[in-house]
């Protein structure tokens, strides 16, 4: 019976191709942290090798992170410019991957942690001389994806900028 709930269980995510669960916690006080922010730099953490090896890279998402800001008007700075404008605001983009092999290698999956979190300096209330940075905005999700559809985490991925976008748009109309 357990091996029949295996192979039932692996053969609808095989022809699903994708599940995901999301997450979120904004509230009025995150979505208002994203309030008078002039633009935005782009931080991407390294992939896993797996991922890289299946196609996915860095610069990939670094680009499709890029290119979709700026199809919603928000403007992109680069590192230097972050470090100049007040906050030092960025969006920090962390892609976790998991690769595994089912049925001794016949069926490759990946499970996935996606983070998307626009980071700013802080201060202390308590200690004013206390600063660092520290997300004030902020939205995940898990899923799988089949090996060879791992190019979906970019589709998630941008659903999740859209989100940011959003609330981003919200607190800085045009």
């Amino acid at each position: 019976m357990t091996r029949k709930r295996l192979l039932t269980t692996v053969a609808v995510l095989w022809v699903w191709g994708l599940f995901v669960c999301g997450g979120s916690a904004q509230t009025e006080m995150d979505r208002k942290s994203l309030r008078g922010l002039k633009g935005i730099a782009v931080v991407v953490e390294a992939l896993q090798p797996d991922a890289e090896r299946d196609g996915l890279t860095k610069s990939q998402i670094k680009t499709d992170i890029e290119l979709k800001l700026r199809q919603a008007g928000i403007r992109v700075l680069t590192t230097e410019e972050s470090f100049k404008t007040l906050g030092s605001p960025y969006l920090y983009v962390n892609l976790n991957t998991t690769k595994n092999d089912v049925l001794y290698g016949a069926l490759s999956t990946y499970a996935f942690s996606l983070q998307v979190a626009l980071k700013q300096d802080v201060t202390l209330t308590r200690d004013s001389d206390l600063k660092g940075s520290a997300p004030t905005w902020e939205t995940h999700t898990l899923g799988t994806v089949g090996a060879n559809n791992l190019q979906d985490t970019r589709r998630v991925l941008g659903d999740l900028l859209d989100r940011f976008s959003n609330d981003y748009l919200a607190e800085n109309p045009k």
